[in-house]
């Protein structure tokens, strides 16, 4: 999971000259402060069936 600075980042170094800003919802703070600790693993799906990610951040960013 990467964070919203680490998305920030990762377009400006695609698209430097991008006008980004962020304010968190607070509802959505509400809820994600409520779910801490629950993690999303992916190791199953890629244990089960072979699923493996296409594009890291960078990669999904680059495909714009």
């Amino acid at each position: 999971m990467n964070s919203a600075a680490e998305l920030v980042a990762a377009i400006k170094n695609h698209f430097p000259r991008a006008g980004l800003n962020y304010r968190p919802d607070p509802l959505a703070m509400e809820f994600h402060g409520q779910a801490q600790g629950v993690t999303y693993d992916d190791h199953p799906a890629e244990k089960e069936w072979g699923w493996k990610p296409q594009y890291s951040l960078g990669g999904r960013i680059a495909e714009f």
